[in-house]
């Protein structure tokens, strides 16, 4: 039996996009799907797994860890190389192959790695509308540090917007990824203004004491401070405010997406990335601004 394997790494919004891309293959192609989970705690630019919070339980693929181990980026490309080679396995890198989903049907390969963060908003809304038992919601009760956070948002009219500095300073970072500017939060918060009533702005950021002394808005405002608790439970704090003004994050773009209110308004940054565009991410319904 063909069995498909995708790699999990990155922050949590991209372990999201990868675990959806796995369920989104399982349940449209009847395919054994598992997830290796070797690159964690090994390279140093790596995050560690953080949906044990949501998923109780995922199928793992065991593979050699020597393959995601601190060695040189052209050893781990040979790795990756003699890997694409070896029979009956099919190794795709989304940032260099395109996928073929006719690869699923076909019966050439027993094994077909996947490897790529997989951001397409057509797999969530394929998974959302077909799986009905996929859920990405917390496993267990609330932190007692949160809340008073949870007591706030859902007591009022809450707007959430997402600041995403840390690691998007980075030299290398943020000649990738755009920015977003006090501007392009200003225009957002305006447009959420003129349709909510006596909203208060509720901002999540990895740098709260920035946004404390440089984020000043003329609405009530609530600064989330980081505590030491899992970080899935940002984003479903996130998910309970009535709107959401994001950021170019795959943190808010799950804070968003898993809103379940009906009428909500999302405020999304035009520019994501500084080097191409990528219209799979954006739903036809958001606000999208310039940043």
């Amino acid at each position: 039996m063909k069995e498909v394997v995708v790699l999990l790494y990155g922050g949590l919004g991209n372990q999201l996009f990868q675990y959806v891309f796995g369920e989104y293959i399982r349940g449209k192609y009847k395919l054994d799907v598992r997830y290796d989970l070797s690159s964690f705690g090994l390279l140093p630019t790596f995050r560690d797994y953080q949906l044990d919070t949501i998923i109780s339980h995922i199928p793992v693929y065991h593979t050699n860890r020597f393959f995601f181990s601190r060695h040189t980026y052209m050893i781990r490309k040979l790795l990756q190389y003699c890997f694409r080679l070896k029979p009956g396995v099919k190794y795709i890198n989304e940032l260099t192959d395109d996928l073929d989903e006719s690869i699923f049907e076909s019966s050439g390969y027993s094994l077909i790695y996947l490897d790529g963060y997989w951001q397409d908003k057509r797999f969530f809304t394929w998974c959302f509308e077909n799986l009905p038992d996929l859920k990405i919601s917390p496993q267990l009760n609330l932190p007692q540090e949160l809340r008073s956070d949870y007591s706030f948002i859902t007591n009022n009219n809450c707007i959430s917007m997402h600041v995403r500095r840390g690691d998007y300073l980075l030299k290398n970072n943020a000649a990738l990824m755009a920015s977003c500017t006090k501007e392009y939060f200003s225009k957002g918060l305006q447009r959420l203004q003129s349709c909510t009533d006596n909203p208060t702005l509720v901002i999540f950021s990895d740098d709260p004491e920035w946004v404390k002394l440089n984020l000043h808005f003329s609405v009530p405002m609530r600064v989330i401070d980081n505590k030491d608790v899992a970080p899935f439970w940002y984003i479903y704090l996130m998910s309970l405010c009535r709107h959401q003004i994001i950021s170019n994050s795959t943190f808010s773009w799950w804070g968003t997406v898993l809103n379940s209110t009906p009428e909500r308004i999302t405020i999304a940054p035009k520019k994501w990335f500084n080097h191409k565009d990528n219209p799979e991410i954006y739903f036809d319904n958001w606000i999208v601004l310039d940043n």
